[in-house]
Parts: structure tokens; C-alpha cells; sequence
């Protein structure tokens, strides 16, 4: 499948809930497994969740998850 048909559009975006799990990025944002996520987690690459749960579940805001892929790309050009 290719990459194109992995991400929605910016108004499909929209209606994505304002907290998301690595699961909804994963899924709506930045398709790579769930492995290479933790990675870049881990090093910095990609923000540290804002918001913990318990021990286990994070959550980041959608306007962080949207502010990196803008940086990511501005980066990139």
C-alpha cells in the first residue's frame, strides 16, 4: 500500500480527538511500527508524551503531534 493511502487528509484530521494515543498518531500521522515510534520517543526525535496515565498510557496533544510534522517538514525543504 503505498504511504499516500496511509495518511487522511487535514479535515479528516480535524475530527480526530484532541488527545491521542500512539495507536491515532500511528494511524493518522506518521505511519511507521509501533517499535520505531518508541525509538524515536526514546531519542528525542519525536516528542515525549505530554500527558501520563498510570504507568502506561500517554497521551499527546494534537496540536504537538500537527507542530512536529510542521517542523519535520519545514526542516526538510
Amino acid at each position: 500500500m503505498p504511504l499516500e493511502a496511509l495518511i487522511i487528509s487535514p479535515a479528516e484530521r480535524a475530527a480526530l480527538p484532541v488527545l491521542l494515543t500512539k495507536r491515532l498518531i500511528r494511524r493518522h500521522y506518521v505511519p511507521v511500527a509501533d517499535r520505531t515510534l518508541s525509538r524515536w520517543i526514546s531519542s528525542g526525535r519525536f516528542p515525549r508524551a505530554d500527558i501520563a496515565v498510570g504507568g502506561k498510557i500517554r497521551l499527546w496533544k494534537k496540536a504537538s503531534v500537527e507542530n512536529w510534522i510542521a517542523e519535520q517538514e519545514k526542516n526538510h525543504d
